[in-house]
């Protein structure tokens, strides 16, 4: 990974004080994700194990866009880390899917504890506007995490009111940081290009697979039809692997997919985007 300009600012946090989970926020291209992989490598320092808990599902750094994504790690990685457990949103904003959203980031937390994460540090998307519902998501959000810490990026008072509450109780630390030097705002095409370019990649090994999906539970399987992204999951709720709709039949469906063969399909969930295969463009 490339080398992290490192803000004064960042250096005053007390990082050697910081466990269990830390939730950070800030507005979409306010430098979240760029200071998220710079505490992780701080904080590998004082713990064995830190989880990388990437829950931002329209510019996802550890996966595929439509999921969350944990990766626990021992030292600062090099490179960005194959993920320990993936939960599949089915969208690319959690506008209209809130509670996916924050039952996803809860199971993904649980994992990390599981595989014995002192510290977890959650990546949350950018969404964080009170007219579209950010405010309530981050404060439901927080309120199941239930971190020690909140770390606030913001630019111009942007997350005041998400922010009012959480600086009078007392049992959570809020640690307000100014946007960085040198974090650029992209434009929505940069944005979507940039997914383009993560499905393409994903869906360039991928082959149909057959799956009898009427052998399986399949969670909403009235709007599966051709180009739907899905979800092949494990009998925990995790995704093993994505796939697009190409036919389907009353018992099957073909489903392109880098899965190999579906043994291990314990259930299939259905998102709302459609996709086609061969660009990664997201349809309408």
């Amino acid at each position: 990974m490339n080398a992290i300009e490192v803000p004064p600012t960042w250096k005053q946090l007390q990082i050697n004080q910081m466990a269990g989970t830390i939730v950070v926020i800030g507005q979409t291209d306010s430098g979240k994700s760029t200071f998220v992989r710079w505490l992780i490598s701080q904080l590998c320092q004082y713990h064995e194990r830190v989880g990388w808990l990437d829950a931002d599902v329209g510019q996802s750094t550890l996966g595929v866009p439509t999921t969350m994504n944990l990766a626990v790690i021992s030292e600062p990685p090099a490179q960005l880390p194959r993920p320990d457990a993936t939960f599949f949103v089915g969208a690319t904003s959690p506008r209209g899917h809130m509670l996916p959203t924050v039952v996803g980031v809860h199971k993904l937390q649980r994992r990390a504890r599981q595989l014995g994460a002192g510290a977890i540090v959650v990546d949350t998307t950018g969404l964080v506007a009170r007219e579209q519902g950010g405010g309530v998501l981050k404060h439901w959000k927080i309120a199941l995490l239930e971190p020690t810490t909140v770390v606030a990026i913001q630019r111009h008072g942007e997350l005041v009111h998400i922010l009012t509450p959480l600086v009078r109780n007392p049992s959570l630390k809020v640690h307000i940081l100014p946007i960085a030097r040198g974090v650029n705002r992209k434009t929505v095409e940069q944005r979507m290009k940039r997914r383009r370019e993560q499905f393409r990649r994903y869906f360039s090994q991928a082959a149909p697979l057959t799956i009898e999906y009427n052998r399986l539970p399949v969670y909403d399987l009235e709007q599966a039809g051709q180009r739907h992204l899905l979800a092949l999951e494990d009998r925990h709720g995790f995704t093993i692997a994505l796939g697009i709709i190409t036919a389907m039949t009353t018992r099957e469906m073909i489903v392109f997919t880098p899965a190999r063969d579906a043994a291990q399909v314990a259930r299939l969930r259905v998102g709302s985007l459609r996709l086609n295969p061969e660009t990664g463009r997201e349809m309408r």
